[in-house]
């Protein structure tokens, strides 16, 4: 059950993201878009989440309305775009995102929803945060008044956002996972880490087809990142935040390269400002990777010959971060 829910996180964030894609008409590639929509719908539900907890909603009120929607957004794309079940494309994604999947297979299916891995101090503070954000809005005090509250320890963590400014995108994402299942944290945890090694694949790939325009070299890429020992390590070792920043920052680099040579630059541009607002919420530590990737774009602009090694420079780089 553990696996078929991580490729079920998969599926929705891939499917919101095509919804998005064709509500705003994009005629790009359909490969292209078929592997930059895991990123966006990621984005959309982290900017969701961050916007109605600021407002004050606490996540368990706003999960499965949340969910509904996006069920509304996916019923619209199937009905208005059926080619996709035409294409073979569609196929081929989901078995890479199930060969993501496979260095953490073992573990999944003898522990399932019990896998807990190293127990990092990243799980246990995103899983007492996920806690806090479950029940209480983002700035929300207990009744009482007192968090530190001996009987209930995520209240603690009220400082970090509101006083630290803590980023707490990865927080929420949990958060909506537990009040949509129904399962505690560290059930839902290393289930949500393996799909978002996944999404980051796919990332990969989208950043390969730039370059190279082939289907194939795309998958291959895939391939290599979703058995990169050093992105096994981040799933068991538990960095949750790190791996969303991942997923944004492949889309990130992808929608940034369109808007600069795409006709259509508003969409890419909207594409662009959701992924880097989720990418501050969540991870804004990756940032100057994304302007490492400006600065290399802008370069091989001028110098073509160069367009190739440094791209794949900065995507071994992305492998090995």
């Amino acid at each position: 059950m553990a696996i078929i829910f991580s490729i079920s996180l998969v599926i929705i964030w891939m499917i919101t993201g095509l919804s998005l894609l064709a509500i705003m008409r994009f005629r790009t590639n359909f490969h292209l878009r078929l592997l930059l929509a895991p990123a966006l719908g990621v984005a959309i539900h982290i900017i969701a989440l961050f916007t109605l907890s600021r407002i004050g909603f606490p996540i368990k009120t706003v999960a499965m309305p949340l969910l509904l929607v996006g069920v509304l957004l996916a019923s619209y794309f199937l009905f208005t775009q059926k080619i996709i079940w035409k294409r073979r494309t569609f196929s081929w994604f989901l078995f890479f995102a199930l060969i993501a999947i496979i260095p953490f297979a073992w573990p999944l299916l003898k522990f399932g929803f019990e896998w807990l891995a190293f127990v990092n101090g990243d799980m246990s503070y995103y899983s007492l945060s996920s806690s806090r954000f479950l029940d209480y809005g983002y700035s929300e005090l207990p009744v009482s008044g007192k968090i530190f509250d001996d009987t209930a320890h995520s209240l603690a963590f009220w400082f970090q956002p509101n006083v630290l400014g803590h980023r707490a995108g990865a927080d929420l994402l949990l958060a909506h996972i537990v009040g949509i299942t129904g399962l505690t944290a560290h059930q839902v945890y290393m289930s949500l880490m393996v799909a978002c090694n996944a999404c980051v694949a796919a990332g990969a790939g989208a950043l390969t087809l730039l370059s190279s325009r082939k289907w194939s070299s795309a998958l291959w890429a895939m391939v290599i990142v979703a058995l990169s020992p050093l992105l096994a390590l981040e799933v068991t070792m538990q960095l949750l935040a790190q791996g969303i920043g991942l997923v944004f920052l492949t889309g990130l680099c992808v929608a940034y390269d369109k808007t600069m040579k795409d006709k259509r630059v508003f969409v890419w541009l909207v594409a662009t400002v959701i992924l880097f607002s989720a990418l501050a919420i969540a991870y804004s530590e990756v940032v100057p990777f994304f302007g490492l990737y400006v600065v290399v774009r802008e370069v091989s602009r001028r110098k073509k010959w160069i367009v190739p090694k440094l791209r794949k420079v900065y995507l071994l780089s992305l492998i090995h971060i």
